[in-house]
């Protein structure tokens, strides 16, 4: 049994509604902060609990909902009114489950607040003796007890009855919940008590554990305990000949959890007393204090225990070490999946999720706050058929305003087009971070076009085409720019022009002086005679790039080709 989708209305990050598709295996979650990742795992965790068995470590199979998702009244407000078509709902689909009337295919969750209150006992000195305890010593005080009730609301999801769902409990399913990157610290509480794991478990947590943090402690690790924090908080460390769990890093906190949240559906699926359909592990910010190489073996461990235990593992993650050894083991197969969060391919701000994306993509968009700051980057290199288009691109920069592609770097060498192609696609991985442009008219010539097709087809730079770019028109720049001028009228602004009625460049002498003239009629073929007419006339070249620019029949073209090299620019520039 596994959850194969979430649906999440009107609440927090997900207000205009969200579907996340899930599979069995590892899915790993991934998206910039406040996107709504440890939102779904809550939500996730929410839909089940199991109270009759305990993990090996004491816990209840359940999320803490109440622990990761707190009331807000200014985010949830919608809570609290009459209006039921406005409030939070979620709906979890259930896929592979027993056909039993207590697994339901799907179960919707609807909001609501309850009232809950939270008593704390402290026990305060008192200036009163205690007669009897000070006979044979130093006076002992009588000590106060002391009471204090905080009242609070408490935010549920709580199961909606329906034909197939006759009451309100939750679905007796195993989940687990561990927030890493909301631990409690060790470190940080005054008071811990420690008891020893079951030596059941001992010694294969230890084999697990030694893999993943790749033995790099010279200590020998002893047992494994658990930890209460403050009579409360549950944590879990080892203990080795030099230090116990209360002496643990975050990085060994964190990984002990993991693997006793693994074990311990290891033990359900045992347990000859309980009929096990699986589970479900939800890890926020697994990677948290792990070196990436701990990230990658953990990563291995879960896909395998995965498998092994028909549990089903969704995880978040900021790591891009993480993510890149996901995606190789996605192209190897295995069962993983990532669901990368963003809301860039929104007008509205809603969030949408990137099945598998490729690695780049992922590592430029969790970078893109830091790119988009004020900072010095190299250039980013280029390459063009010849000087012709180096100068047409960069005038349509300037043209366009697009002030951060000025650091792209124009090499001084020419090529033709498909000496260009080559290069882009078979050059081998080192051209994946430079641009290729080649002239409009090989995208409007069929055979040029179909061999620009086979060239790219099987690109071994990795760059899928993505760097590679036509010029906007249709046919060579000079071409274009001749038919242009020719296609004006004679009263048009840019005839009138200061620079143009000074030399007597209006439309009848541009076209009599043109290819066609008796000043181009030596032996030659015309697209060389445009190109000399073009090097003769250079003088106004940029003046009729601008007009042609501002045209409305070009401008979209021009502004489509100036924003997919803007974007090619951001992703290479991360």
């Amino acid at each position: 049994m596994y959850i194969s989708k979430i649906k999440i209305d009107k609440f927090r990050a997900y207000k205009a509604g969200f579907e996340l598709p899930l599979k069995k295996g590892v899915t790993i979650i991934s998206g910039q902060n406040g996107i709504g990742k440890s939102t779904i795992l809550a939500l996730l965790t929410n839909s089940s609990e199991l109270k009759t068995y305990k993990t090996v470590d004491g816990k209840p199979f359940r999320g803490e909902f109440q622990d990761i998702i707190l009331f807000d009244e200014i985010s949830d407000k919608a809570v609290l009114e009459d209006d039921k078509s406005e409030k939070p709902s979620t709906t979890i689909t259930f896929s592979e489950r027993p056909q039993l009337d207590s697994y339901p295919s799907q179960v919707t969750y609807r909001s609501t607040i309850q009232k809950g209150k939270n008593t704390k006992v402290t026990y305060k000195e008192t200036d009163k003796i205690d007669v009897e305890q000070s006979k044979n010593g130093e006076p002992v005080h009588l000590y106060q007890k002391i009471s204090t009730t905080k009242y609070y609301k408490r935010f549920r999801f709580i199961p909606v009855k329906d034909a197939t769902k006759h009451n309100e409990a939750k679905i007796q399913w195993p989940v687990l919940y561990l927030g890493l990157s909301r631990a409690y610290p060790t470190g940080e509480s005054t008071k811990a008590m420690r008891n020893t794991l079951p030596s059941s478990v001992q010694n294969e947590i230890s084999k697990e554990y030694k893999y993943i943090m790749g033995n790099t402690s010279k200590n020998e690790i002893l047992e494994f305990e658990n930890l209460t924090l403050d009579n409360h908080f549950k944590n879990a460390g080892i203990v080795t000949n030099e230090y116990s769990g209360i002496s643990n890093s975050s990085g060994q906190n964190d990984l002990t959890q993991i693997l006793l949240a693994v074990k311990s559906f290891e033990e359900l699926s045992k347990d000859s007393s309980y009929s096990y359909h699986g589970g479900l592990l939800a890890i926020d910010e697994m990677d948290v204090t792990l070196h990436s190489a701990a990230q990658n073996k953990l990563l291995d461990f879960l896909v395998k225990k995965s498998k092994e235990l028909n549990l089903q593992i969704i995880a978040t993650t900021h790591s891009i070490s993480l993510l890149e050894h996901a995606a190789d083991l996605i192209n190897l197969k295995h069962p993983v999946n990532i669901e990368y969060l963003t809301t860039d391919y929104s007008d509205n701000n809603e969030v949408k999720n990137m099945k598998n994306p490729s690695p780049d993509f992922f590592r430029n968009n969790l970078a893109d706050l830091y790119i988009n700051s004020s900072t010095i980057s190299e250039p980013i290199t280029a390459i063009t058929e010849d000087s012709v288009a180096r100068w047409f691109i960069t005038l349509l920069i300037r043209i366009s305003k697009a002030k951060e592609l000025n650091q792209i770097y124009f090499l001084d060498i020419d090529m033709d087009w498909q000496r260009l192609t080559k290069l882009a696609a078979n050059g081998g991985r080192q051209f994946k971070d430079m641009l290729f442009f080649v002239d409009a008219d090989v995208r409007f010539d069929e055979k040029d076009y179909t061999k620009f097709q086979e060239i790219t087809e099987f690109s071994t730079s990795g760059i899928e085409n993505e760097n590679i770019f036509f010029l906007p028109g249709n046919k060579s720049i000079e071409q274009m720019l001749w038919e242009y001028v020719q296609s004006l009228s004679a009263n048009d602004t840019f005839f009138l022009m200061p620079t143009m009625v000074r030399s007597n460049r209006n439309k009848a002498t541009i076209i009599n002086h043109g290819p066609h003239s008796e000043d181009y009629s030596g032996d030659m073929k015309e697209k060389a005679k445009i190109k000399l007419w073009f090097k003769d006339n250079r003088v106004f070249m940029d003046q009729l790039v601008q007009r042609w620019a501002s045209d409305d029949k070009n401008k979209d073209s021009v502004a489509d080709f100036i924003n997919k090299l803007r974007g090619a620019y951001n992703r290479l520039i991360k």
